[in-house]
């Protein structure tokens, strides 16, 4: 039961992340991105958490900024990367401007491997639209959302997302825009993680573009750790 309810807060535990590093540009879509490398470790295994290439890490560049964008998320999970695309980090280090793409990759503490199946069927139980129990930002007004259904479904992950129209409230300039996000748990190495992409669609409504995006993380993720995997534990 803990488990599922730190998996329903963690949407909107993001949309604010999202509303302090939110921008509405261009940028190169999935299909053309290529796996990099970026090493992290869980509890003593070392893990690569291969970001597309273009993406940079920003938490090991700037800890207050990574501490606010990553404070709501719940105690159990540990952040291991915070990946903006290298043209935006560049510009916001200039002048601070937000992020139109950027992926989170988390240790979900709070499940093991034998409780991906549990939360699989949970998932599916709330026909892929997991309640959210947390209110939005004074900063952000809701004008509806809708599900993204499960998208990816294996043996050692699923994902699935939502797709939300926000505008900012008073005493910011009332702006509209429209944000699609996917959440996926993925085992490697014998633990659990929790990936999230961030793709704007204000524009585009290329929902699409972040469903690959994330599928493509997924097995960039699978190729990097099973490279590096050590003997299988009988």
């Amino acid at each position: 039961q803990a488990m599922n309810q730190d998996r329903e807060v963690t949407m909107l535990h993001f949309i604010a992340a999202v509303f302090l590093s939110f921008a509405t540009t261009t940028g190169v879509r999935a299909k053309d991105m290529s796996c990099g490398s970026f090493a992290s470790n869980i509890e003593g295994t070392k893990l690569d958490l291969a970001p597309p290439v273009g993406f940079v890490e920003i938490c090991a560049q700037d800890a207050e900024l990574c501490q606010t964008l990553t404070a709501g998320y719940p105690t159990s999970s540990r952040t291991l990367g915070y990946f903006v695309m290298a043209e935006e980090w560049a510009r916001f280090k200039k002048s601070p401007a937000g992020f139109s793409k950027f992926l989170i990759a988390q240790h979900a503490g709070s499940m093991s491997p034998e409780e991906l199946p549990d939360f699989k069927r949970f998932v599916r139980s709330q026909q892929n639209d997991i309640p959210d129990h947390t209110d939005l930002p004074g900063v952000l007004e809701s004008r509806g959302r809708a599900p993204i259904p499960v998208f990816e479904d294996a043996g050692d992950a699923i994902a699935f997302g939502t797709i939300m129209k926000l505008r900012t409230a008073p005493p910011a300039l009332a702006k509209d825009f429209i944000l699609a996000t996917t959440n996926a748990a993925l085992v490697v190495k014998g633990k659990v993680m929790s990936l999230y992409v961030g793709w704007d669609v204000t524009q585009s409504a290329d929902v699409e573009g972040a469903k690959q995006q994330t599928k493509m993380w997924l097995n960039c993720l699978r190729a990097a750790n099973r490279q590096q995997a050590g003997p299988k534990t009988p």
